[in-house]
Formats: C-alpha cells, structure tokens, sequence
C-alpha cells in the first residue's frame, strides 16, 4: 500500500482551478522531485495535501496509510503524519524555538503543555532537538531565538528541515528548499532529506531548480505543468530540463 496516494486532484483558489487531475503516489521511503517552471500549480498542490482552507479540494482524494484525509483539518493532518516544509517559512515574533518544540514534543508525547519551561524540560527539549540541529547544521543557540524572526534564506530552509528530523513525519513536503540558500547550506539541507528518507518518511521535494536534485537523487521525477502532471520518470527527466528547459518537456509531453 502507497503511504500517500493523490487520485484524481482538483484544487481551486478564489474560484479559479489551479489543480487539474493529479494522481500520484508516494511509497514508503521514496524520494520523488516535482518539477516544473512558475506558475504550474506545485505549490497549490503542496498547500492543499497540507490542507490549507483556501485551497479549495473540488474532486478527488488524498489517501494516506489507507485512510482519506481529503476533509480534515490541518491539525488532523498534521497528526496523522502530513508535514510541510515552506517555500517562505513565516516568522513567529514572541515565539521561541524552545517554546514551540516545547509544544509540539508535548503533543507528540500526547502531553497537555505544561505552562513553565522547567530545568528538566529544558534538558529534553536540548537533548531530543540536539542532534537535528547539528544535522541542519544550526547551532543549539537557536532555541533562545524567536521563529525565523531575522533568519537568512538558509536559516529558515535550514530550520524547516530540523523541525523534520525532529517531528519524524510519515509524508514530508518541501517546498523550494533550495531557493535563498547558498552551497553550503545546501549541502546540510539536502543531507538531512536524505537521512530522514532512509528511516522511512516518504518525501516530496518541489522546486522549478535542479541543482539540489543533484544531491538528493530522487527515485522518481514527475514535471508539473498547467495545474497537471505531463511527465514522470528518472533523471533523465532532470537532464532533459538542464539541457533543453521546460519548454521542451511541455513540447514533448504535453498536450
């Protein structure tokens, strides 16, 4: 059984349809990469499996373990396993790391917060995120800092892939992880997507580049253009895009 299967997707914003029939399954473990130039609908895609209300699901449904997700709330969602990684991750003035790791491994742990940061909480929170952030390559020091409230472009990309490691989830989307970030942080972003693939969460990486593609090496590539998926298949996709462009994936595939 597919742990995400998308069938037959129609997804519209403020009336207009962006999403035209997407079907697509992701098996435990993989890797797949969505391609494709701005303005093809992968963002749309990834904000509706996430379950964003303004991303309106008019037909089809999204599956996951077995079960149709289609109708539930982002919360439910997300405890079920969805997880996405934001194209530009918002920031939380007022919020620290440590708070809001605070939360998420008290729900995890199906814990009610406790409304004081304790010594002893504060030594699991550093213990538990400690080696994710290394991962990440962020330092620990991060935790006393307010949600990417003045992060780089790869701070917040590097973040977001900590916040991953950390909550272990079963689908894990990225959306333009590669954008703003320089070769370095490049490096620790797509290294951390390929250690948490390997224990087992399925992962889809969106992007119009390709130059993280190169070292993450997806099992599967799919091209997305005008709200469909036109193309599927291996890195030959990803070198037909480097040497021709999308213009001639839509010219060969698409209808």
């Amino acid at each position: 059984m597919s742990k995400l299967e998308i069938i037959d997707l129609h997804v519209t914003v403020e009336n207009k349809e962006i999403i035209k029939g997407v079907n697509l399954k992701v098996e435990e473990g993989d890797v797949i990469a969505i391609l494709g130039p701005n303005g093809s609908g992968k963002t749309t895609l990834a904000l509706a499996l996430l379950g964003h209300p303004k991303y309106k699901i008019t037909k089809g449904k999204i599956v996951l373990d077995g079960e149709d997700i289609t109708n539930l709330e982002i919360y439910e969602r997300a405890r079920r396993g969805i997880y996405l990684g934001f194209q530009f991750p918002p920031e939380l003035p007022g919020i620290t790391i440590k708070e809001l790791f605070h939360w998420l491994l008290s729900i995890k742990d199906g814990k009610d917060v406790a409304p004081v940061i304790t010594p002893m909480i504060e030594e699991k929170i550093i213990k538990t995120v400690g080696q994710a952030f290394n991962q990440a390559g962020l330092d620990i020091q991060f935790l006393e800092r307010d949600v990417n409230v003045g992060f780089s472009g790869g701070e917040r990309k590097k973040f977001e892939v900590a916040r991953a490691l950390i909550q272990k989830p079963k689908v894990a989307i990225y959306d333009e992880p590669d954008s703003g970030v320089d070769v370095e942080a490049l490096d620790k972003i797509a290294e951390a997507i390929r250690y948490l693939a390997k224990t087992g969460t399925s992962t889809i990486v969106i992007s119009h580049y390709r130059r993280i593609l190169r070292k993450i090496m997806p099992n599967k590539v799919f091209v997305m253009y005008n709200g469909k998926i036109i193309a599927s298949g291996g890195c030959e996709l990803v070198r037909l895009i480097e040497d021709k462009g999308f213009s001639e994936v839509v010219k060969k595939y698409g209808n």
